[in-house]
């Protein structure tokens, strides 16, 4: 699974959100579903949610299990999977995200579901529109790269 692009999306009363069309037709290999969706909030300057499907959920709780540091892998399960939450897509192609959940990372209305590779984000439109570019540092990263 490859996921690309950004997709302004609104969140309704209940907190559903549809899953952009290209990203569900991802989704629709069996094994993809559960997604689970994880509050990122240490940094405070840039709130979202990280939703991973299931098998790469599974693989970064094992990189977790297999830490031989047994006080950060116990850090990190607490955050990775005891703040996750996991959702399955409804017949409408969405997922409800939990009030509390839109609260941590600031959601509110209108959001954008953004691509990561192997996983996609959630923004809250406005806070991502609010974050300033730096241009010097993205120039330099776009130049490491050997295209």
């Amino acid at each position: 699974m490859f996921f690309t692009g950004s997709y302004g999306v609104s969140i309704d009363d209940k907190g559903r959100l549809a899953v952009p069309a290209p990203f569900r037709q991802l989704l629709s290999r069996s094994d993809a579903l559960p997604l689970y969706v994880l509050p990122v909030t240490h940094n405070v300057a840039e709130p979202h949610l990280e939703v991973y499907p299931a098998p790469k959920f599974m693989d970064l709780v094992r990189q977790i299990d297999e830490n031989p540091n047994r006080r950060d892998a116990e850090m990190l399960k607490r955050v990775v999977v005891g703040r996750s939450v996991m959702m399955d897509l409804d017949a409408q192609g969405r997922v409800v995200l939990p009030q509390k959940l839109r609260d941590d990372v600031r959601i509110n209305g209108r959001a954008v579901v953004m691509g990561q590779s192997a996983r996609f984000e959630i923004w809250d439109e406005e806070l991502l529109n609010a974050r300033p570019v730096d241009i010097d540092a993205l120039s330099a990263a776009f130049d490491s790269l050997h295209r």
